[in-house]
């Protein structure tokens, strides 16, 4: 079984990078070690995930599962908005989504009840 190490960072914005450097060091302290796959990936999302899949995937006999907690989130209600008008001559205000990226309260406790539901799922099989 191998270990997978994945650097995760934006190579052009220096303060994203930090995850791609600090992969490229751990690669070179571990001297090329066969037990362990180092990788940079410059991308999240789907990419982040197709690796995922193809490194853990269908390895449940050792306990090991992805569970795709994204499936049940809410992406209309979810995100932090922030209200504003329309533009500086306008009086009509509307409500933008302000971080498409990390949800707001009630969205990491939508993606905690998914891993509850899946926790309560794997232990109802187990015990069968």
């Amino acid at each position: 079984m191998t270990t997978l190490i994945i650097g995760l960072g934006n190579p052009l914005l220096r303060d994203d990078a930090v995850g791609l450097r600090v992969a490229r060091q751990v690669a070179a302290a571990l001297g090329g070690r066969e037990d362990v796959e180092v990788v940079e990936e410059a991308c999240g999302g789907l990419r982040l995930m197709e690796r995922m899949v193809h490194h853990f995937g269908n390895r449940t006999d050792e306990c090991i599962y992805l569970v795709p907690n994204y499936l049940n989130l809410d992406t209309n209600c979810h995100f932090p908005t922030w209200s504003s008008d329309r533009n500086a001559r306008s009086q009509q205000t509307f409500t933008r989504v302000n971080n498409g990226t990390h949800p707001s309260e009630p969205g990491y406790q939508q993606i905690g009840d998914s891993v509850y539901c899946w926790i309560v799922h794997a232990l109802a099989s187990a015990s069968e």
